[in-house]
């Protein structure tokens, strides 16, 4: 620790559409946390864009609460925001608890930055479970607000019908970084987007025209896409 800088280069925001880039304190250590200097790409989604708008919706777990214990993960009571309400990884340094790390092999730095949405993918297919040669609809992304299902009650006992929600990546971290390590998923070109970090507007935009599939942030001499 001794040798470590005071301050480091971090994006921040003062307030929604408001962000800079500046020298701040490293980040505080938790119990359990470890600090981790980032020359790594981090990945831009479009939870950044709803942040940068002044939504919140990114979110940690406490993994204490009555409901962590139980295995509700979703249903935390204290939920915290890497990025939002604590610091993220758009910054030299970052801290995050040791349980919460992984390693990954085959992946290629940029390529990594997909294995949080194959997360979110993996446990969506987990819950769903479906049959060998089953007929499966993926929907990206959340439906408007206005949107809504209905069917009588007599369709839904005769055709025996689920509706099944998945939200977020819990415990899903390990398995897919296996499966993406192993190369069965072709990951190469996803991210077609790279930007540096003083390019955060930039990335945003992206996202916002969908010019990115996938758009991520380099820290270091790679060029951009």
């Amino acid at each position: 620790m001794a040798n470590l800088p005071k301050q480091m280069k971090a994006l921040r925001y003062e307030k929604p559409e408001d962000w800079s880039i500046g020298e701040v304190p490293l980040p505080e250590l938790r119990p359990n946390d470890i600090l981790i200097k980032v020359p790594r790409p981090g990945g831009v989604c479009g939870t950044d864009l709803h942040i940068h708008e002044g939504e919140f919706i990114a979110n940690e777990l406490c993994n204490e609460c009555f409901y962590c214990r139980r295995g509700e993960l979703l249903l935390c009571e204290k939920f915290e925001a890497h990025g939002v309400t604590m610091n993220g990884g758009f910054a030299e340094y970052c801290a995050y608890p040791a349980g919460k790390v992984f390693k990954f092999s085959n992946l290629t730095d940029v390529d990594a930055t997909l294995l949080e949405p194959a997360s979110w993918a993996c446990k969506a297919s987990k819950r769903s479970a479906p049959r060998l040669g089953s007929s499966v609809l993926v929907v990206y992304g959340v439906y408007a607000e206005a949107a809504r299902v209905s069917w009588p009650p007599s369709k839904i006992f005769g055709d025996e019908i689920t509706i099944l929600g998945s939200f977020s990546e819990t415990y899903m971290f390990p398995a897919t970084i296996d499966y993406l390590d192993s190369g069965k998923v072709r990951t190469a070109g996803i991210v077609n987007k790279t930007f540096r970090l003083e390019q955060f507007g930039e990335a945003l935009e992206s996202i916002r025209n969908k010019s990115a599939i996938k758009a991520a942030i380099v820290f270091d001499d790679a060029t951009g896409v």
